[in-house]
């Protein structure tokens, strides 16, 4: 009978080997962090101590001053070129304020150079808000808004605060302040600037003649305001029916502070009511009576004891509501507080 012989060493070799595949495998996905951590912390082959770094020194210096030299080369460009110099200036909003002079003085800042190197009219460096400070300081400005539009414009939009008034007294026109006090006179009041009313009468003298006589009944001062405004600048016009003296010395009260205020109020108002287009404006009497005429023909009449905002805000309820945005033909009374009149 046949017997097969088994070679029981060589299977347990072969199991061995077997054995130890396996723990190995699985030794490899237990331990992958382990086996990670030697990957990462073998320093590798050591460096030849012999070994010269002189040509990877010299490319870094190199590298080091090509960066510098490019820096500075885009600051100069940046600070002296003509492509990034405010050339173009926009100004707009002014009335009464020069634009010349305006003009002057932005360029006067821009063109001073800070440490004697670095102008002021570069793009990047001008200072907005150096510039505001200035023109602010030095002309009767409300709010001022700066723009720089890149690469070389500068827009400049000015809202004027009001420094003075035209006070006219049916002879001449003077300055006044906004505390009402008096500044200078600017000129007489023109013949043709009065309109006369007149009646003519008859009579006999004792030789049996007729004499023909004639009388002023009524006149009435209508102001030039075209012609003020471009001989003196386009400021409220206040003409004082009452006949205020006409010899004044400098900073005599002229007008009491709160009416100077209050004919600020409404002009600055009606300034923003398009269909309005203010003239001037009448003190009828001491009362505190106040009509403000328009380039259309009617007027607006108002009283200094009630708040200029209250009468205002009538007003802009009458033209929109009773009158949709039309103009009366005649007057809109704003005098009483409880009752509005418009013809």
């Amino acid at each position: 009978m046949y017997r097969r012989i088994v070679n029981r060493h060589k299977l347990k070799k072969q199991i061995g080997r077997n054995i130890y595949k396996s723990r190995s495998f699985l030794h490899s996905l237990l331990h992958k962090e382990d086996r990670h951590r030697r990957d990462f912390s073998w320093q590798g082959r050591e460096e030849n101590p012999y070994a010269t770094h002189e040509n990877s020194t010299w490319k870094k210096k190199i590298y080091a001053i090509t960066i510098v030299i490019s820096l500075l080369l885009t600051i100069c460009i940046g600070i002296y070129s003509n492509t990034f110099k405010i050339q173009h200036i926009s100004i707009r909003g002014l009335h009464r304020i020069s634009e010349s002079d305006i003009r002057a003085t932005i360029q006067g800042i821009l063109n001073y150079k800070e440490f004697g190197l670095f102008p002021h009219y570069s793009y990047f460096i001008s200072n907005i808000d150096e510039i505001k400070f200035v023109l602010k300081d030095r002309y009767p400005i409300e709010k001022i808004i700066l723009e720089k539009k890149f690469p070389n414009n500068l827009n400049v939009t000015i809202e004027e605060r009001l420094s003075t008034l035209i006070y006219d007294n049916g002879k001449e026109y003077s300055y006044i302040d906004l505390n009402g006090n008096f500044i200078e006179t600017l000129r007489k009041v023109n013949e043709y600037e009065w309109e006369y009313t007149t009646l003519t009468t008859t009579s006999t003298n004792e030789q049996g003649e007729i004499e023909i006589h004639t009388e002023i009944v009524e006149q009435i001062h209508k102001p030039d305001i075209h012609a003020i405004i471009q001989e003196l600048g386009d400021y409220p016009i206040v003409y004082d029916d009452a006949q205020a003296e006409d010899t004044q010395s400098q900073n005599d009260p002229v007008l009491e502070r709160k009416t100077v205020e209050y004919i600020i109020d409404w002009y600055n108002s009606l300034k923003k009511m398009t269909q309005i287009q203010l003239k001037y404006f009448i003190i009828e009497n001491t009362i505190g009576d106040i009509t403000i005429q328009t380039y259309q023909g009617w007027s607006i009449k108002t009283r200094l004891d009630r708040p200029a905002e209250t009468q205002i805000g009538e007003l802009e309820t009458i033209l929109q509501e009773k009158l949709h945005n039309d103009i009366p033909s005649s007057y809109i009374d704003l005098r009483y507080a409880d009752r509005i009149y418009w013809k």
